[in-house]
């Protein structure tokens, strides 16, 4: 003859007292219950299977070790156990993800790309230093040397070549011009 437990009061009373027929009640008047909820909070089938079995387990060893203060909300405790376990899992997952930020990384990604590309691009500074020597004016060499070749700072190429931060943009500004008109005349003399 099966027991009958009417209420949730028995139920977790039932329990703590060590009913094993308490336990298989409990699951048969809640399982479905939460199952439907943590299927809806987790939109993961098998993941709402095992947080409504770790619900369960949770909370036949609670009530095994201690009554509810309230047992008539025996409901409300294994919802909030279930609520409970779908938080911890969902921070669990999100400390083990791992994103790309692909900008992130096309930032720092080699941008030499295969050995014919980086054939091509030291092809083209060697160039392009030859060409700086072709300048007339040294101070033209120097500040597209060190700005555009070396890639130092502007302010220190200012400290180096003694201008102010305003003359500087004015002198790199006719440097370039400079220069544009040299590879000009150089491309023309090549074809």
């Amino acid at each position: 003859m099966q027991i009958q437990y009417h209420s949730p009061e028995q139920i977790a009373s039932a329990i703590h007292s060590g009913e094993k027929a308490a336990e298989t009640a409990l699951i048969e008047r809640y399982y479905r219950v939460v199952l439907y909820v943590l299927r809806n909070r987790v939109k993961d089938q098998e993941l709402a299977l095992d947080i409504t079995q770790e619900t369960f387990r949770i909370t036949i060893e609670r009530l095994r070790m201690e009554p509810l203060a309230e047992p008539d909300k025996l409901g409300a405790f294994l919802h909030s156990t279930a609520s409970n376990l779908c938080t911890a899992e969902a921070r669990k997952t999100k400390r083990r993800q791992t994103y790309a930020d692909t900008d992130y990384i096309d930032l720092f990604a080699d941008q030499a790309g295969d050995q014919f590309s980086q054939l091509e691009r030291d092809r083209a500074t060697i160039a392009v230093r030859l060409l700086l020597r072709e300048l007339d004016n040294e101070r033209d060499q120097k500040i597209l040397q060190r700005y555009y070749l070396d890639e130092l700072d502007k302010r220190d190429i200012c400290d180096e070549l003694a201008l102010s931060h305003r003359h500087f943009d004015k002198v790199i500004s006719r440097a370039r011009t400079r220069f544009r008109e040299l590879i000009e005349t150089a491309c023309a003399d090549n074809s």
